[in-house]
């Protein structure tokens, strides 16, 4: 599966499968493919890393998987990060679900855990998701000595009890 292009290829693999489709399953490949507008055959190499597509290719895999079309962009080499300094937000979600991903989440549960970032980035009042990820007053502590002495059957009752 090593092509020139395997960079690109295992972005697009890990984005796919994100997204839903898992391209090791039969008849997903074609399944991506036409959810992006290309050629079944087309895909199968981008998936292998042996192309890049085209822009209109690169319009339909935006959509497909979710991301602007800068990102997708980026990834297959056709533009820089600085060249949409202006128009792209700093955080994206591919570094929300790698924030995940080290994080533990399931594959399963990434789309939620992302949609749950962005939410919470939105109610502070931010529209860079980095800034939450990256706050510390964001992530649960560690438990208390109290809560640790007292254990937690003892301090997980339900409300109102």
């Amino acid at each position: 599966m090593s092509g020139e292009h395997e960079d690109f290829a295992r972005w697009l693999r890990q984005r796919a499968a994100f997204m839903g489709f898992d391209t090791t399953k039969r008849g997903m490949i074609s399944r991506l493919a036409e959810a992006a507008g290309v050629d079944t055959g087309q895909m199968s190499r981008f998936l292998r890393g042996q192309a890049l597509p085209a822009i209109e290719g690169q319009r339909g895999l935006a959509k497909a998987l979710g991301v602007k079309l800068p990102e997708v962009m980026i990834r297959a080499g056709s533009a820089q990060p600085d060249d949409f300094d202006d128009v792209t937000p700093r955080s994206t979600s591919y570094e929300i679900e790698r924030a995940a991903e080290i994080l533990g989440v399931p594959p399963g549960q990434r789309r939620v855990y992302v949609r749950m970032m962005k939410s919470m980035a939105l109610l502070a009042g931010s529209t860079n998701t980095a800034a939450i990820l990256e706050d510390e007053d964001a992530v649960t502590p560690p438990p208390s000595e109290d809560y640790q002495q007292r254990g937690a059957a003892e301090t997980s009752r339900p409300f109102g009890d």
